[in-house]
């Protein structure tokens, strides 16, 4: 029998409906097996996975599409708020119908949403479930047992958890675990090999330790974290990607690194070091970084890729003699903004012998939709070889001169090209090279490094600061036997800086006198007292006798190493009141022998004395400026002063 077309269809659509409407009447799979009652009176449920053991579960106030799994739950859409609530306690076994359990996992969404402020999970526990601790506001610290070795995807997303303590058998950790969580400090377990965009959107985060033994920080690992300053990378690591919009100041990569990606919009970086080793550079250190300069001459860098690397504040960039080839625009992004900002881009590059190829495009930005080379970018190109390096535009062929490229566009009038001495006529008659005719002049070069100068003494000597534009070059008179000028190169590498640890800073108060003490790698140290100068010392040691009693004094100390100035250290702040024997009769208890500082400042939440002994259970009470109590509490390093 042969139905037509329009029967087919109608067919169809009776089947596909009563399809739906089968799916419909089908209840939603439970989320737990059974419950049972802790010594405390709570409610905890319980799914089992096996005829000896449970996960710990949940069971939500309204219906959920949540899927049962093995070891965790997969989920088809959110769940809503389950009932957990106050300081959860799970025991390590439980009975139901004459059956004794062993609890080894937390299913996935089992503290989603939850009002518990304190969660204990017995030893025992292997693995905690995706989606776990999703936005538990209530929950400021959690420590997991020993014995996890998973956590799932995104188990602390959007929590308040301001410090978690994983086990040293972790080997798994989730993608995106902390994502935009209230955590302050993350220590990776040393058995994990590969964090994946974990601790994105982490505010708070501060402090990040990594295991010798990780391999790969992927995909926006640590994006957006502005409080991190500082970070040490493993000498195992091989792959770094995802430090966007971070707090950080100055970053090293050991010999391991092959490939670093994702260090664009770091305000506050002022130094990279590249030990070696890495041969591919993606998006990174572009920006409104505070990047003036970029050594790459350690690397394998074979090809400058596309709108890497350069941003609005870098001048200069020392390239390794392992490139052979530049990429178009590899200015990207920075040099349009630059240039709708009214600042074309400034560089200078010394491009290395080995190179054989580079783009029309390369020191332009080029329209996505036209593809068409902004003209507006000034700078020099010092060329180290005799025979031009081919111009390219699509496909690596040479490029031929048009009217529209020399007379309309003028892509290069602003770029002067420096080129060794008796290779002028072998650029001039190369038709890519023919963009920068007439800005192509012919140099004896001399290259020198300067790594042990400060800035000061850079510029009494040599003319310039390290931060400004351009090739720092001096013109010498032509040699005998030579028809050209002689250019200077000046290489200026990271210039270290003398530093005071801040965590050695500390202070006795024996009465009479303030006696400062501290670490730091100086031949002599400024002491400044509420910003004023005080004192020089040859040893990192100060006695300030004109002190009274009541009254903050707040210090600092600047390291100085071959007359250069170094890195002022932190504030630190220190009262001296009236009895320093411990708790008075009053009840006050004071701090002694140390300095003390609060951070950070300004805040939100919590306040914390650091520079001092480890503070548990100190009550506290804080005045306004008439006396009248605005606060009281007891003071632990764990929580700080809630404010």
């Amino acid at each position: 029998m042969r139905t037509s077309m329009k029967t087919r269809h109608f067919l169809s659509a009776i089947l596909l409906t009563a399809s739906l409407a089968a799916f419909a009447q089908t209840p939603a799979p439970h989320t737990y097996d059974f419950s049972a009652v802790n010594s405390k009176g709570d409610t905890i449920y319980y799914l089992i996975t096996s005829p000896q053991t449970v996960a710990v579960s949940f069971r939500c106030d309204s219906e959920s599409t949540i899927i049962k799994g093995d070891h965790y739950l997969s989920w088809g859409k959110l769940p809503p708020r389950n009932l957990y609530q106050g300081n959860l306690v799970v025991p390590d076994k439980v009975t139901w119908q004459s059956v004794e359990y062993r609890v080894t996992a937390v299913a996935a969404f089992a503290f989603w949403n939850t009002s518990v402020e304190s969660v204990s999970l017995p030893a025992g526990i292997d693995s905690i479930g995706n989606y776990n601790f999703i936005n538990c506001r209530g929950l400021k610290k959690l420590t997991l047992p020993d014995s996890v070795r998973y956590i799932g995807d995104r188990c602390f997303q959007s929590a308040d958890l301001e410090e978690v303590h994983l086990g040293d058998l972790v080997n798994h950790l989730g993608e995106q675990a902390f994502l935009g969580s209230g955590i302050k400090r993350f220590v990776c377990p040393p058995l994990v090999t590969k964090i994946e965009d974990c601790c994105r959107n982490c505010l708070y985060l501060s402090e990040v330790i990594l295991p010798e033994g990780l391999d790969t920080i992927d995909e926006t690992s640590f994006f957006n974290t502005p409080l991190l300053k500082h970070i040490r990378f493993p000498n195992t690591l091989t792959y770094v990607y995802g430090f966007n919009n971070s707090g950080l100041k100055e970053v090293s990569f050991p010999n391991s690194v092959h490939f670093i990606n994702g260090f664009d919009q770091c305000y506050d970086l002022t130094s990279v070091e590249i030990l070696g080793e890495v041969d591919s550079i993606g998006h990174a250190f572009r920006g409104d970084t505070s990047l003036h300069l970029l050594d790459l001459s350690p690397t394998r860098l074979h090809t400058w890729k596309y709108s890497s690397l350069f941003n609005k504040t870098m001048r200069s960039i020392i390239l390794p003699e392992s490139l052979e080839q530049v990429e178009k625009s590899i200015f990207g992004e920075a040099a349009e903004f630059a240039i709708l900002g009214g600042r074309p881009p400034y560089f200078s590059l010394v491009l290395p012998e080995n190179l054989k190829k580079i783009c029309l495009y390369a020191w332009s930005y080029v329209s996505y939709a036209t593809l068409d080379g902004f003209g507006d970018i000034k700078g020099e190109l010092i060329l180290k070889t005799k025979t031009p390096p081919m111009i390219y535009k699509n496909g690596g062929v040479p490029t031929p001169v048009s009217p529209r490229d020399t007379t309309r566009r003028e892509p290069y009038k602003d770029i002067k090209v420096y080129v060794p001495c008796g290779s002028l006529e072998a650029y001039k008659s190369d038709l890519g090279w023919r963009y920068f005719y007439p800005n192509i002049r012919e140099m004896d070069m001399v290259e020198v490094v300067l790594d042990s100068l400060c800035e000061y003494q850079i510029q009494v000597q040599y003319g310039f600061m390290p931060n400004q534009p351009g090739v720092y070059t001096m013109a010498k008179p032509a040699a005998d036997s030579l028809d050209c000028d002689t250019l200077v190169i000046y290489y200026v590498r990271n210039i270290p800086k003398s530093t005071v640890v801040d965590s050695s800073v500390q202070i006795v108060d024996d009465g009479t006198a303030f006696e400062w003490t501290w670490a730091g790698d100086g031949e002599e140290y400024d002491v400044l007292r509420n910003g004023d100068f005080l004192a020089s010392v040859k040893e990192p040691f100060y006695r300030d006798t004109a002190v009274e009693t009541g009254v903050q004094y707040c210090y600092n100390f600047i390291p100085y190493l071959n007359g250069c100035r170094g890195e002022t250290s932190m504030t630190n702040c220190y009262t001296r009141v009236a009895d320093t024997t411990g708790v008075d009769s009053s009840g006050v208890y004071s701090i002694r022998n140390h300095a003390l500082s609060l951070y950070p400042n300004p805040t939100k939440q919590s306040l914390f004395l650091t520079n001092g002994e480890r503070y548990e259970n100190i009550p506290y009470e804080i005045t306004d400026v008439t006396g009248r109590m605005v606060l009281q509490g007891s003071y632990n390093a764990a929580d700080g002063i809630r404010v």
